[in-house]
């Protein structure tokens, strides 16, 4: 069963890990100059408060923190040309590309947000280790990156040409399905609909989102409308 996909901003920041000690510094320094402004307490009982709770403080945010993720490059032979990068994968999770077999009843299915679909990059799974269970949710946000052709490109400007009045956007698209468990007999749903938060690097033909929910779901380059 497929799920829709959810989006989020990481939070890894290189130059605030390299400012950490001097941050740390600071708060003492103003948890002392709070403290300081209370009658009755010494400036050795000021330290001893200030350390106490920057110890506190340390140990709750440490606690929050989750291991880095590997960096993986994936690609198949029925679409060589889009590569996808990820990032920050979890260590216990395998990231599979599965071959695309029909890409023309793909493109006909129905739309919610998105106005051509331009191209499908691959179907992406996320797997439990080496089991064939899907991994759905992780801990901190994923980034996937995945380039699109020259081709892909003049499509793009091709159908900008058919719209009047309105802009027309280049956006990363994906294929959301749903079976319904409680009845075989009812049609599964597809319907195609844009991602949320993403970033497009229009020089390099690269699309990029950040998840930490996915199913077994086709990915691609879409418009708006």
């Amino acid at each position: 069963m497929n799920r829709n996909t959810s989006n989020r901003n990481a939070n890894n920041n290189i130059w605030s890990q390299r400012f950490e000690i001097p941050a740390w510094i600071l708060s003492i320094i103003i948890i002392v100059l709070i403290l300081a402004a209370i009658p009755g307490i010494e400036i050795p009982g000021l330290l001893l408060i200030a350390i106490v709770i920057l110890l506190l403080i340390i140990g709750l945010f440490s606690g929050r923190k989750s291991p880095s993720g590997r960096d993986i490059k994936l690609s198949n032979s029925t679409q060589p040309d889009y590569e996808i990068t990820l990032s920050n994968v979890p260590g216990n999770v395998t990231p599979k590309l599965l071959d695309i077999d029909n890409e023309d009843e793909l493109r006909n299915y129905d739309k919610d947000g998105a106005g051509e679909i331009l191209f499908i990059a691959g179907n992406l799974v996320f797997y439990e280790g080496t089991s064939d269970n899907l991994a759905t949710n992780f801990p901190s946000p994923i980034r996937l990156t995945f380039k699109y052709t020259a081709d892909d490109e003049q499509k793009f400007f091709a159908y900008r040409k058919t719209i009047t009045g309105q802009e027309v956007k280049l956006i990363p698209i994906y294929l959301y399905s749903y079976t319904h468990d409680e009845d075989k007999e009812r049609p599964e749903i597809h319907i195609w609909k844009p991602f949320q938060n993403f970033q497009i690097d229009e020089a390099n033909r690269t699309m990029t989102i950040e998840f930490l929910f996915w199913g077994d779901q086709q990915v691609g380059g879409g418009t708006r409308p």
